[in-house]
């Protein structure tokens, strides 16, 4: 039987957070370079991960949704979900029973398609 340690998992958790967050950081550099032309390259992780704790908070669990949801973050503000201004996003990221992927695909439909801004 094999026994892994606390630490070794520890160590391993830790190894699998940062290269997830090198990846997002990488991938939002190339999908948004004007944006993030500027943010240095500590601060933007940084972002990426108080973006990915806030993430869980409505559920986006998977890698992608995870990156979706801080993708918004870049775009709209760090705390675009808190905004009340337009109230269709609260009311998106907040239904009760939805998944987290719901939730965004409803605001990404209120963004891409109806063509409606969260404004800061």
């Amino acid at each position: 039987m094999l026994i892994i340690r606390r630490e070794r998992m520890e160590a391993m958790e830790a190894w699998t957070r940062e290269r997830f967050v090198a990846t997002l950081c990488r991938l939002l550099r190339d999908e948004l370079p004007e944006k993030l032309a500027a943010v240095e390259e500590g601060t933007l992780r940084r972002r990426v991960e108080v973006a990915w704790q806030r993430a869980g908070q409505y559920g986006c669990i998977s890698q992608r949704d995870i990156y979706r949801f801080i993708r918004q973050s870049m775009l709209w503000g760090d705390a675009f979900d808190e905004l009340t201004d337009p109230p269709w996003i609260r009311e998106c990221l907040t239904e009760p029973g939805w998944s987290g992927a719901a939730k965004l695909d409803r605001f990404e439909y209120y963004v891409y398609v109806l063509g409606q801004k969260p404004t800061s």
